[in-house]
């Protein structure tokens, strides 16, 4: 698989992916903006998310010209001021949605604080959105984009607390054409739990539930069997996921489903694992240490002053060396738990972002 089409996504997001629903009609659009925005952030030393509506619509397989119509009762309305820009649009809607709505949790929800996991009940995804229009650009509609502030929880999670999906136009088309993608998510990330508990690869469900997560409604429990797998047939062969659904007895009957997980009889290697978190771990920090170099810095550059290179005042120890080991311990209590280095200068760089490519 490309590394290129694999982000990082919350596990707490596709464990209660049914609980979008608190966004409504909204609540696809918005499952898919969410993983656009872990998949840009996670490649991304800035901290805001410059969302590119052209670039949306090109890595998740949507048209923009159904985007960029105007709803009828958008929800900012109901607070807009005058000299205000009003975010009627169809993307806009959602996106406000999302920085005003919190997703309250049907199942029990995690997170991580000071290397312990605890529970969470709720998390919002976004808490600004910033629109900028570019008239002069070529096309109907010009060319729209927008600044995200996602919050600290989402972009915490998506290095602590997350696993892998595959996202492509075509792929995300299809599984919305055939309201697969929440049993997609929901799946992927059983398949992750089971990889990290590591004793099993099979699992027992629910024909109900399993149908609910497939959009399957259908009463007559032979055929909702049946449906669901043509459903999963369908989903293995979009994906490429390897599950293997079938029925055992429940009662009378063969109606229990149980799933095997089979990509896990290959498990991924300790040394593939060490040199994600070690990336992970790299570009957290970088993206930290940038907030304090921006602060520090952007400044005097709107003063006409000659600021200095971002690489050269990580590695300078004398330069606001209390700041950068706060940070950096902050962080490695983030990733690994506990403290892996002492000094700024073990730290291999080049795990991290390519710094001259991305500012």
């Amino acid at each position: 698989m490309d590394k290129s089409q694999i982000t990082r996504f919350d596990k707490n997001l596709a464990h209660n992916v049914k609980d979008f629903a608190v966004f409504g009609e909204n609540s696809s659009l918005i499952i898919n903006i969410a993983i656009f925005l872990a998949f840009e952030h996670q490649d991304k030393l800035q901290t805001t998310v410059r969302f590119d509506l052209n670039r949306f619509c090109e890595v998740m397989g949507y048209d923009k010209a159904s985007l960029l119509r105007k709803v009828e009762n958008p929800l900012h309305k109901e607070v807009h001021q005058k000299d205000e820009y009003l975010l009627e649009r169809e993307i806009e809607n959602a996106l406000y949605m999302m920085s005003t709505r919190n997703i309250v949790f049907t199942n029990r929800g995690m997170t991580k604080e000071d290397g312990e996991y605890q529970e969470l009940k709720s998390m919002n995804l976004i808490t600004s959105v910033k629109v900028y229009v570019d008239k002069q650009a070529k096309g109907r509609y010009g060319k729209f984009y927008y600044d995200i502030e996602m919050s600290d929880l989402f972009k915490k999670h998506l290095s602590v607390f997350y696993f892998h999906i595959n996202i492509g136009s075509e792929i995300f088309k299809q599984l919305r054409k055939n309201s697969l993608l929440n049993f997609y998510l929901y799946l992927k990330n059983q398949e992750n739990y089971l990889k990290l508990n590591g004793s099993e690869y099979t699992r027992d469900y629910t024909l109900d539930a399993l149908c609910d997560l497939a959009d399957i409604h259908i009463s007559y429990a032979p055929d909702k069997k049946r449906k669901l797998v043509t459903k999963m047939n369908l989903l293995n062969k979009l994906c490429k996921s390897n599950w293997a659904l079938t029925f055992v007895k429940n009662g009378k009957y063969n109606f229990k489903p149980q799933i095997s997980f089979l990509n896990l009889l290959n498990p991924e290697t300790k040394e593939d694992k060490n040199k994600e978190k070690q990336e992970i771990f790299t570009k957290e920090l970088q993206r930290q240490l940038k907030e304090i170099y921006d602060k520090i810095y952007l400044p005097s550059q709107l003063k006409n002053a000659i600021p200095l290179d971002f690489n050269q005042w990580i590695l300078n120890n004398d330069l606001n060396k209390e700041q950068k080991m706060q940070v950096f311990e902050e962080v490695q209590t983030l990733i690994w738990g506990k403290t892996v280095y002492k000094l700024l200068n073990q730290v291999d760089w080049n795990a991290g972002f390519d710094i001259k490519d991305d500012i």
